[in-house]
Formats: C-alpha cells, structure tokens, sequence
C-alpha cells in the first residue's frame, strides 16, 4: 500500500509538538498503520484518514488546537471491529488514544492532561457526530471531516457503501437492509454537519445520498422478512429470545396464510 504521506507528515508534526521521543513516535505509528490495516477494514483504513487530512489541510487555519484535531483523527477509528456494540469502538479508541498520552508522558513528553481529556472526548463523541453550542470550531471541523464522505458524488458514495457493507458481511442481507435503513431514515431527518460551511457545500448531496441507500436497501428485502428483522433487532435491544420465537411463527403463519 502506499505511503499515507498526509497522515505520516501530520503526525510527526504532532509528536514534535507535544515533545514525544522519536523512538516511541516509530512505535506507535508502526502500530497505528498496523490496526488500520487490519483485514475486517473495507473503510476504515487509513485512506479514510488521509480522506480527512485532506479537509484539515484546507480547514488548518480555522483550528485553535490542529496538533491535537491530527491526533483526534489518528487515533479515533484506531479500534474498530464491525461486530462490537454500538460505541464501544469509539471508547476503546479514545482508551488507546489515553495510553499513548500515557507512554509519552513517561518518556517525558508534555501532553497537557487538558488536552488528553479533549481528545479523549472527541473520539468517543465520533459515535454520535452531535456537537453542541459550546463546541469549538476543532470539535465541529472534526466531526465534520468524518461525515464528510456522505456528501460525495454518488459514484464516490456507492463505493463507500459497498465498503461499509463489507466490514458488516456477518450479517445477513434482510437484517442489514433494514437495521442500515432505519439508521439512515433517522440520520437523515437530522442536520448532518456542525459548521456552516460543510452545511452549505455537503448537507444536500448528504440527504440525497442517504435518500438513495434507503430506497436500495427498501427493494433489497421483502415485506415478511423485515418484519421478521425489526422482531430479531428489537429483541437484541430488549435482550429476549422470546419475541424472536413469537415473531418467526407469526411470519410463517402470515406466510402460510397468503400462499393459501
């Protein structure tokens, strides 16, 4: 693969910053290049970051604290495994994040423990991409940068889906369309970006996009198989087997019923 030149430049940039020895700076960018290379990845590579690299490389002037925003963005997908519950991926990432802050410390770098804490708190808000009125503009370009790849062009847009679907491969179509589109249904109700100017340039490409998945994933399962994946996905919430067992029998009554 080759060279994630943005990525490698912005974070020796950033180890320089915080004063991080540059024996441990190798260390941990071999193992950050190695977690985003891991083969459960269709997306979440790091040609996903250097894709956000190159927002900041346009944004930087915005940005009050842009060695820590380079750090957000290594480190906020460094965990990622498709079958872990909503969350949990951003967490962990945020404790890897910490541990690094950590190591670097001991090798008497100087991370401000302020600004461990606010990038701790912007890898775990990337589950939710919500920003509120204090948010600063760091915290807002962030967010931003990360959903920008739903307003791309649709061409762009379809390979990202077909990625996504990827790493999801463990779960079967039906209970995908309708998990996907229901999530999309929401997403798309709500404003998508956090600045001004990523409302302006991506929001309306963004709700077409997701306008378009939805009615793919909608033609891609049939009438009795969603109702049988929102019964399954309900009862994964409420953590009942039972609905699942009640749910299954009415299809297949429902079923039988309308082929006789």
């Amino acid at each position: 693969a080759p060279e994630p030149a943005l990525s490698r430049r912005r974070w020796e940039a950033a180890c320089r910053n915080y004063e991080v020895p540059r024996e441990l700076q190798e260390k941990w960018w071999i193992y950050l290049v190695g977690r985003y290379g891991e083969k459960q990845r269709a997306y979440h590579t790091m040609d996903h970051l250097e894709e956000m690299f190159g927002y900041y490389e346009i944004d930087k002037g915005q940005l009050q604290r842009p060695h820590l925003v380079s750090l957000a963005i290594l480190f906020h997908d460094i965990i990622y495994e498709p079958k872990n519950k909503p969350g949990l991926n951003e967490k962990l990432s945020a404790d890897e994040f910490v541990r690094f802050a950590k190591a670097a410390g001991k090798s008497n770098a100087s991370i401000p423990s302020d600004d461990v804490k606010l990038c701790e708190k912007w890898i775990i808000q990337t589950a939710e991409h919500k920003c509120t009125s204090s948010s600063s503009m760091d915290e807002r370009l962030f967010m931003d940068w990360d959903m920008a790849i739903l307003g791309q062009p649709w061409q762009r847009y379809r390979r990202y889906m077909a990625e996504v679907r990827q790493e999801f491969k463990h779960i079967p179509g039906f209970i995908w369309c309708t998990a996907r589109g229901q999530f999309l249904s929401v997403t798309r109700k709500e404003r998508i970006y956090n600045t001004e100017k990523y409302q302006k340039l991506l929001e309306s490409q963004a709700k077409e996009n997701l306008g378009r998945e939805i009615k793919e994933l909608n033609n891609g399962v049939g009438f009795c198989s969603k109702i049988l994946a929102k019964l399954i996905l309900f009862s994964i919430g409420h953590k009942t087997e039972a609905v699942v067992v009640v749910g299954a029998c009415s299809i297949i009554f429902v079923s039988l019923w309308l082929l006789f």
